[in-house]
């Protein structure tokens, strides 16, 4: 299972996008489905980025920042449903 460290909430968009997707959410954490695969994407930078895909095909991208140590999630909205 892939876990993210997080430092600052999720907005609920992204909280509600992630969580059709199987993530969960938890105070400090972010967890991906089990099955997650993780890609890195090159070229390679000073920062690390991974393509995050989860078993249902959905997309995302994390960069670690190796000066914070922090992470930034990359999502992909989801269309507006009618």
């Amino acid at each position: 299972m892939i876990e993210i460290e997080m430092t600052a909430a999720l907005t609920p968009e992204v909280t509600a996008i992630l969580a059709r997707h199987g993530c969960q959410v938890l105070e400090t954490r972010l967890l991906f489905p089990e099955g997650t695969q993780r890609k890195q994407v090159f070229p390679r930078t000073y920062d690390e980025r991974h393509l995050l895909t989860l078993p249902d095909g959905y997309v995302c991208m994390v960069q670690y920042l190796r000066l914070s140590g922090q992470c930034i999630l990359f999502y992909t909205p989801e269309p507006e449903q009618a």
